[in-house]
């Protein structure tokens, strides 16, 4: 490793919205005794979050060890992310969630959402396409038919 590396580091999170979604922390280094500094820039005081969404690829990251967070000056669930974190709409949540899960090619994940979706409200709009869309991935047709 370079002694002049720096990292970035951040909190990836679902937005029922947008998809998954990036919110960049900043920069930190690690030390000879591996020790993480944060490298601290005005930018955020200036500009605030900045958010990057992501696509689900295979990309390598890291997780940050829980034991570092006290080093970085961060929490385990950033007090921001309450917002995120809202009961509104279940169903329409569950099933957005579902619809991204299956458009990253993610069926399995998809139906855990979709099919609690269903269970509230099997008549919600789209629900049951996207139910039948991920059975048909998984090639559990006799389950399509239900749909």
């Amino acid at each position: 490793m370079d002694k002049d590396s720096s990292y970035v580091f951040g909190f990836i999170y679902m937005d029922s919205q947008a998809g998954l979604t990036f919110n960049n922390e900043g920069k930190f280094r690690i030390d000879g005794s591996g020790k993480f500094i944060r490298i601290e820039s005005g930018v955020k005081k200036e500009v605030g979050f900045m958010k990057v969404r992501v696509r689900p690829k295979k990309t390598a990251v890291a997780e940050i060890p829980e034991s570092k967070f006290r080093e970085l000056s961060v929490e385990k669930i950033p007090g921001w992310l309450k917002f995120y974190k809202t009961e509104d709409d279940k169903v329409a949540k569950l099933y957005r969630w579902g619809y991204l899960y299956n458009e990253w090619n993610e069926s399995e994940k998809a139906l855990t959402f979709l099919e609690k979706a269903d269970k509230i409200d099997s008549k919600f709009k789209g629900l049951q396409t996207e139910l039948a869309f991920s059975y048909s991935a998984l090639g559990k047709y006799k389950n399509v038919e239900l749909c």
